[in-house]
């Protein structure tokens, strides 16, 4: 077994359709270390859902070798409650708020994992408490989640995971149904959990923007990793990402679009601040020689 916290070796799944079975991962092998932040790109059927529903133990491989926080996902003979012990180690937040939801109000939707996993009460209420606090609605800790934004509820969906004191948290197009002020705030609380409590963090997103703050970017095409690296290292390939059926960083197609036009432009940029101090600083030196 290795030593990471993510193992994935060789690792295949597919899905029958029509009595066929349908490839939608063909070997993939990666390393998560403990306390990366990691997110995963691809176009929609190169398989980044069911990556984040393998690590989570929602679906079972194929082949392969799979281990996540030292539970053998690859082996056919895993029990219930080996698969219950993950469930206390992986939180997975989904795309739609309302879905995962399970109370009116919000301290008691955050109670209800605890309350499942057997919870003395008197630690059930610290859980809530600093798990509300933590993702910044601890306002709200009486309030109805239908009167909730969309970037509120999944703060509560959020907060319950944590409540359960996991070690990683997946994410699968977390903020896709969210205005941007929600995508923010949800990622905002995910870069904080990871920064403060050392929560892993696997981020499945289409967001250029929210995949230029993690630590690490996994491109997946044809279920196939095409591309692993920083995200700077990544968004300096964007006919890479093209290629792939992905958008390019507006920062990135910009500055690529002026190198082409003569203009010499250092580094790559991941947002537009930086952006815009490169682009400054060679217009400068431009004008100044």
């Amino acid at each position: 077994m290795s030593e990471s916290f993510i193992h994935v070796k060789d690792l295949v799944a597919a899905y029958e359709e029509n009595g066929v079975n349908v490839p939608v991962l063909r070997g993939i092998s990666l390393d998560i270390e403990k306390g990366e932040y990691v997110a995963v790109l691809g176009h929609n059927g190169s398989g980044k859902s069911t990556l984040a529903k393998l690590l989570n133990g929602i679906l079972a491989p194929d082949a392969g070798e799979l281990f996540v926080a030292g539970h053998d996902l690859s082996n056919p003979e895993i029990d219930e409650d080996e698969i219950y012990a993950l469930r206390r180690e992986v939180g997975m937040v989904f795309q739609n708020p309302d879905n995962q939801l399970v109370a009116t109000i919000v301290e008691e939707d955050v109670a209800f994992g605890p309350e499942n996993l057997g919870v003395p009460s008197a630690e059930i209420r610290e859980r809530v408490d600093r798990a509300l606090a933590l993702v910044g609605m601890s306002d709200y800790a009486a309030a109805d989640t239908n009167c909730l934004s969309g970037g509120q509820k999944q703060r509560v969906a959020i907060a319950g995971l944590i409540a359960m004191s996991p070690s990683l948290m997946i994410c699968d197009e977390a903020t896709a149904m969210l205005d941007p002020i929600g995508r923010r705030e949800v990622i905002e609380t995910l870069e904080n959990l990871n920064r403060d409590q050392g929560v892993t963090v696997v981020m499945i997103t289409h967001y250029m923007n929210e995949a230029a703050r993690a630590d690490r970017v996994i491109v997946l095409d044809d279920g196939k990793i095409l591309a692993d690296g920083t995200p700077r290292e990544i968004f300096s390939q964007p006919e890479m990402l093209r290629a792939a059926g992905l958008d390019v960083p507006q920062c990135t197609a910009l500055t690529h679009a002026l190198r082409a036009r003569g203009i010499d432009l250092p580094g790559e940029p991941l947002s537009e601040e930086e952006c815009a101090e490169i682009v400054c600083r060679a217009w400068r030196e431009r004008w100044t020689k």
